[in-house]
């Protein structure tokens, strides 16, 4: 029952509405066990208090460390109490490894610590949390829940930021999720799989056919770059060229490209982002205080290809300096109450920013006022005021600046709190 009740849940449209708090309250701790899973790490045992901590909150249920007189132990464990008669069950089996292939995989170990946990008479569990490590050792007992079913468990592989859950049952042996991999859905599921990879390598074979080769002693940019070189505008292919990337990340998604001679070869920014306030930098494009939005929607707009959540967004390019790279210390009066007056804009029509830093306000060159010349860029957080929310992994400085969480809801006040802190 409780392995149907899972499969349910996971394909379950319902829940996320349905536990709202609850959903919001598991995202931002999923989100710290994937920051410390993500850690590259060299010794296991370092990482486990962390981990055993989390996964204690994530599941609502305290994780211990198992031994055993064989020193062949589990990782972490969830053990499922009976008082009459005393009995215990592990309800979690969990195995960790620092990296992916290092010391093991980890659910073939675990299989071997839950047919070591219902068959050995001599494990015996503690609590090793960073308050103390002199709780009670006792043993357990399983004969009764061994004698009377099949002994399901679930176990939780961890290696580095690859996670996979299994379920086991004890029938005349030790048999895990993966038992129905023969089911005809399966092999449909694969078959799928791959005959999608074959159609995807005939296109990978045609662009290496077509590709035009150069002195391979030259420098070649195309490689720093995505393929993505062209976008819709009403109906008419707009194609464009990359330039140079805008930020010396390496994770960068903001890049500098010129468009076809068709359009000028005017200079543009192409970004690749989960989500972005189209609305709100349309608003204040048409008040002369943003870049001019020329496309912001699906990266394949015909459907062929398939990025996910992730759109692309091309804008007018501002020649200048963000306030961040002009101003050392603070920056000039007139530039804070004309971002000021540009954040009212948004707010008067409900709408808000979400990151009013000096990365994201520009000084385009000219002569004159330079309040007349702040422009505001960075949009991704942007939208309905009460709706949208910071995404997760905030950065130190919007956190103690703002006192906010990750995935609280942007309001109002948090884009004037950010100006005033220019």
């Amino acid at each position: 029952m409780a392995f149907g009740r899972y499969q349910s849940l996971l394909r379950s449209k319902s829940i996320t509405a349905s536990l709202l708090p609850s959903m919001l309250a598991f995202a931002m701790i999923t989100a710290e066990l994937m920051r410390t899973a993500s850690r590259i790490s060299t010794n296991e045992f370092a990482r486990q208090g962390p981990t055993r901590n989390i996964l204690s909150q994530l599941l609502n249920r305290p994780f211990f460390q198992e031994f055993n007189l064989n020193k062949k132990n589990s990782d972490h464990i969830v053990q499922s109490k009976r008082t009459s008669p005393p009995t215990l069950a592990a309800g979690v089996i969990c195995e960790e490894k620092a990296e992916l292939g290092w010391s093991g995989e980890g659910s073939i170990q675990g299989s071997f610590s839950y047919a070591q946990y219902w068959t050995l008479k001599d494990t015996q569990v503690c609590d090793l949390s960073s308050v103390h490590l002199h709780a009670d050792l006792s043993l357990l007992q399983h004969e009764h829940f061994f004698k009377a079913c099949c002994c399901p468990s679930f176990i939780i592989s961890i290696a580095g930021p690859w996670i996979v859950t299994l379920g086991a049952v004890f029938t005349t042996q030790p048999i895990l999720g993966n038992g129905r991999a023969n089911d005809d859905d399966h092999a449909l599921r694969l078959a799928r799989v791959f005959q999608s990879l074959r159609l995807a390598i005939d296109d990978l074979e045609k662009y290496y056919k077509e590709l035009g080769l150069s002195d391979p002693h030259s420098l070649q940019t195309t490689c720093f770059f995505p393929d993505i070189t062209e976008y819709d505008d009403d109906m008419k292919v707009v194609r464009f060229q990359y330039l140079r990337p805008l930020e010396i990340d390496a994770a960068c998604v903001t890049l500098l490209a010129k468009l076809d001679e068709a359009h000028g070869e005017e200079q543009v920014v192409v970004k690749f982002v989960e989500r972005y306030g189209a609305e709100a930098h349309r608003l204040l494009a048409s008040k002369g205080k943003a870049p001019a939005l020329k496309y912001c929607g699906p990266i394949s707009s015909d459907g062929k290809y398939w990025y996910g959540s992730l759109q692309m967004v091309v804008m007018g390019f501002l020649r200048g300096q963000t306030v961040a790279q002009k101003y050392e210390v603070s920056i000039a009066e007139t530039v804070r109450e004309a971002v000021r007056g540009a954040v009212r804009i948004l707010h008067d029509q409900s709408l808000v920013h979400g990151d009013i830093g000096t990365p994201n306000i520009v000084i385009v060159d000219g002569a004159g006022d330079e309040g007349e010349r702040m422009r505001i860029i960075d949009f991704d957080w942007a939208g309905e005021q009460g709706k949208v929310r910071y995404p997760l992994h905030l950065s130190d400085y919007i956190r103690n600046t703002l006192r906010v969480k990750d995935y609280d809801i942007i309001t109002f006040q948090h884009d004037m709190t950010m100006v005033n802190a220019l």
